[in-house]
Order: structure tokens, then sequence, then C-alpha cells
């Protein structure tokens, strides 16, 4: 299924698919965690891939940017401003 999803993005021009799911907790830890994965993909070919995951937060937005900077971090050749 990758593949094929590899190359309906390269056909629509895409440079990254991103696929997440979150999840809401309830029930005593109430709470938010989101898990996504980062797919580079180009002319039909994966050149790099990564799977982040937040840890529980009270919010979608403050899952999200955890995930999104722990993806940044991991990507290959991103220069990084600290």
């Amino acid at each position: 299924m990758l593949t094929e999803l590899s190359e309906e993005a390269a056909s629509l021009g895409a440079q990254a698919i991103i696929i997440g799911v979150g999840k809401w907790y309830g029930r005593g830890v109430r709470g938010f965690r989101l898990e996504a994965r980062l797919i580079d993909v180009r002319d039909g070919q994966v050149l790099w891939s990564a799977t982040a995951a937040s840890g529980r937060s009270a919010s979608g937005p403050a899952a999200k940017r955890e995930v999104v900077r722990k993806v940044l971090e991991s990507y290959p050749g991103l220069v990084k401003n600290r």
C-alpha cells in the first residue's frame, strides 16, 4: 500500500505525505496523544520516512507542535537553528 500511496502522491506533485492518528483519553486521565508518520516522496520513490508520537498533552495543537518538532529534528540535511 505504501508504494501505491507514494506513486499517487508523486503524480499529484507532492513531496511529502503525512499520515496521522490522534486519540483522546478520558476516564480519570484526560488528554490527547498524536502519532504521525512523514514520508518524503519524489518521483514515486520514497526517499525518507519517520514516525513520531507526542506524549499525553492537554490539547491537539500542543501535541501537533511536539510531533512536528520531533519529525523535523530527524530529517536528514535539515539545518537546525538553535
